[in-house]
């Protein structure tokens, strides 16, 4: 059960006279109960790993320990977010994060019912529900840097096809499996824009051959099940990954990949298997899967390039946008509802050359 207790709060990072007198008519508890069942309805809350819950959890703890039993106003909201930015938190996670939850929260602590007071009583209540609305309405930070470049481009990174087979080709196949592991992974990451909670959840038996190419049939957001198409290529990746892990193994060896373990499993760093007693059915964690987006890519391409794990979706959309895929089949392939949330992906790439003076005169 989702509850977050106000009492005995320790009040952090700022100094009030602290003024308890409008939980005499305003219930938290209620609020929070409210936005409990605000969460509760929404899809994502249903999933194995309630990412929602979690993420709602956290903000509203982290909002309650700022704040304590102080009335929500909007000076003190002012202060939680300037106290969010000094954690160096981006903005959009501090948006995402913290203020979403809270809001709810302070929405359904305003829209309250209370009723049976007359005079000052009634003004003081006035006043707070007045407090506690503007505090809802306060503004996420801005975003760290401006610049001119189209708002869609700006967000996350994106390989292009020459990009992406460089970091391909980069890793030597020859040698340690887990380059044949990091290798698979990444190419059906591109290829498929699986996100890394799904990239996760592969294993042999989500392949299913369809004509020429075959279908990932993998949980996604909100438990849905939707095939994504992969070729016989990444597929012959994925078999060469696991038949080099199996080969030194023994066939009662439970670490050995089946059709039903997760098809990514950890190894040393030198690429050799884990001792005994390793859980094969945990595989490799979703930090683990990031790192090894990151470093590859970094590897392959420098600094500047290292993909976060939501990076390879986006690259998935942009190069399909590139190669002439339209956006309705694209919009199947990521497996989003709106063909809004689709062009987010693929991003508004500028044309540079059009803008540079250069196209259009000579100098020198």
């Amino acid at each position: 059960m989702f509850a977050l207790a106000l009492t005995n709060t320790q009040i952090v990072s700022h100094e009030f006279t602290l003024d308890t007198a409008w939980l005499r008519y305003f219930n938290p508890g209620a609020a929070i109960a409210a936005v409990w069942a605000h969460v509760e309805a929404q899809p994502g809350a249903r999933t194995p790993e309630r990412h929602t819950i979690r993420a709602y959890e956290s903000g509203l703890k982290a909002f309650f320990k700022f704040c304590g039993n102080e009335l929500p106003t909007p000076v003190l909201l002012s202060m939680y977010v300037a106290s969010l930015t000094t954690r160096g938190l981006k903005s959009s996670t501090i948006a995402s994060k913290y203020l979403a939850p809270v809001r709810h929260y302070l929405k359904a602590l305003a829209d309250q019912h209370i009723i049976g007071f007359t005079g000052d009583i009634r003004d003081f209540i006035a006043d707070c529900r007045d407090q506690i609305r503007m505090a809802a309405g306060i503004k996420s930070p801005a975003r760290e840097i401006t610049t001119n470049t189209p708002a869609l481009w700006g967000v996350g990174k994106r390989l292009d096809i020459k990009q992406v087979n460089a970091v391909l080709r980069s890793m030597d196949r020859d040698g340690s499996p887990t380059a044949l592991r990091d290798y698979a992974l990444l190419h059906i990451a591109f290829s498929t824009g699986l996100r890394i909670a799904e990239l996760a959840r592969i294993t042999l038996a989500t392949f299913a051959p369809e004509g020429e190419c075959f279908l990932i049939k993998v949980r996604g957001k909100r438990s849905n099940i939707d095939p994504v198409p992969v070729s016989s290529r990444a597929y012959a990746d994925v078999l060469a990954w696991v038949d080099a892990y199996n080969a030194p193994l023994d066939d009662a060896d439970p670490r050995r990949i089946t059709s039903t373990t997760p098809l990514w499993q950890p190894m040393t760093r030198s690429g050799r298997h884990l001792e005994t007693g390793i859980n094969p059915a945990r595989g490799m964690s979703h930090q683990a899967l990031r790192d090894v987006i990151g470093n590859r890519t970094e590897r392959a391409l420098g600094e500047s390039y290292r993909l976060a794990a939501h990076d390879t979706r986006r690259t998935a959309a942009a190069t399909a946008y590139d190669a002439g895929m339209s956006i309705t089949d694209i919009q199947q392939l990521l497996r989003h509802k709106e063909a809004a949330q689709t062009y987010a992906y693929v991003g508004n790439k500028p044309n540079f050359a059009a803008r540079s003076l250069s196209t259009y005169v000579t100098f020198g």
